[in-house]
């Protein structure tokens, strides 16, 4: 079995408050584990037997815990410029073209988020810190345009259902490199169908992606999956 990266990030928190219900004195423990199974269910926003809902925060979760996410490189400070020079390209860039965008700077070892401002300077939860000369940043990537639509117009369902089975392929939505949308023309269409394609590209080897979909009444979302090795799979979700 898979573990997609979201559901170790539940499974952590899920042990933390069997820890913390373990640590209750006997008497104090009136409620089973199933009932507290079943609130730590609805706190994540994940049902694991029949249908689950995410809110926007879990979805964010799901995305911001994607492999791959980020451009890893090093600052440089030259001739009163910030300088990003990428790690695997070794292209140079202006920093400032990644002004209030999110980065991930290294702080005692930890890698820290925040948000890049003028002058070096990075606000890390409300505190600015200064960068140096050298230093390793990570700019979190953006998604590609088409894909980024896609994801937002699938149900919670889909969205998992097709995330997670990318993820176990070992791939990452940030390795897509092509999408096509069909969905984006259907806008003002009650009855949608159609097929939107996707390819993913981890350096390793390729995925092709086959959306099917129909909406009506009732839905329907099939993903084949398809590697360069042959390897295929396919995930259906019906809803009404």
């Amino acid at each position: 079995m898979v573990i997609c990266p979201y559901e170790v990030y539940l499974m952590f928190h899920f042990k933390k408050e069997i820890n913390r219900f373990q640590s209750f004195k006997e008497g104090k423990r009136r409620i089973s584990y199933k009932i507290l199974f079943i609130c730590l269910k609805r706190i994540y926003g994940r049902v694991i037997f029949g249908r689950f809902t995410m809110n926007n925060q879990h979805r964010s979760k799901l995305i911001e815990f994607q492999t791959r996410a980020f451009t890893k490189g090093t600052v440089e400070y030259i001739n009163n410029q910030w300088i990003f020079f990428d790690e695997e390209t070794e292209d140079a860039a202006m920093l400032d073209e990644y002004l209030h965008q999110e980065i991930e700077i290294l702080i005692l070892n930890r890698w820290r988020k925040g948000i890049l401002l003028e002058d070096g300077k990075v606000n890390v939860s409300s505190s600015i810190h200064f960068l140096e000369h050298e230093d390793p940043i990570r700019i979190r990537k953006h998604l590609v345009f088409a894909l980024e639509e896609l994801l937002d117009d699938l149900s919670d369902d889909s969205f998992y259902q097709f995330i997670t089975t990318l993820n176990s392929m070992k791939f990452s939505i940030y390795d897509c490199i092509y999408c096509y949308n069909h969905l984006t023309f259907l806008k003002d269409e009650k009855r949608k169908s159609g097929v939107n394609m996707m390819i993913f590209d981890n350096e390793e080897g390729l995925c092709s992606v086959n959306h099917h979909f129909f909406y009506n009444e009732k839905s329907t979302d099939r993903f084949e999956f398809t590697l360069n090795t042959g390897k295929r799979m396919i995930v259906e979700k019906l809803s009404s």
